[in-house]
């Protein structure tokens, strides 16, 4: 990844939101895998600068329990073939 992609991307993504952006209320999500945390903690912040009212952080379920099942049937499948 490039030198403040992060930064960039999220403020592209803001400001794409135009004049809907000021006191709007931001959800932030992911799977819980990689550069997470610290994504999260640069879109609160520029959040904040850009005048978001409110930021929400949620982890994807659903996408956790995709992930649960699929190492379970991939070792399920290998366990098969040994």
């Amino acid at each position: 990844m490039g030198q403040h992609y992060t930064e960039n991307f999220v403020q592209c993504t803001l400001s794409a939101m135009g004049d809907k952006l000021a006191g709007s209320t931001i959800v932030v999500g992911g799977d819980g895998r990689y550069y997470g945390k610290e994504a999260t903690e640069k879109i609160i912040r520029m959040c904040a600068a850009n005048k978001v009212c409110s930021v929400k952080t949620v982890v994807e379920p659903f996408v956790m329990l995709c992930r649960i099942v699929f190492l379970q049937q991939q070792n399920l499948n290998y366990c098969a073939h040994v």
